[in-house]
């Protein structure tokens, strides 16, 4: 998360929610990739539901779900 997103609190926040995201739905997820997460400067504003819905297009996006 860069200095764009905010000061140090809204950066570790939001570093906190994708982490969470991540870890409740990792067991979904294919094996044997490196994921890399950008956070943009609108996602200081975004609640927990937000980012996980978000976090879960994208992975869609990338086929990435065992199925």
């Amino acid at each position: 998360v860069s200095k764009k997103v905010g000061g140090s609190i809204v950066r570790n926040r939001v570093k906190r929610l994708i982490r969470e995201c991540f870890r409740l739905n990792s067991d979904r997820l294919k094996s044997g990739f490196d994921l890399i997460y950008i956070a943009r400067t609108t996602s200081k504003d975004r609640s927990y539901v937000d980012i996980e819905n978000s976090l879960l297009d994208l992975l869609g996006k990338a086929n990435l779900f065992v199925k």
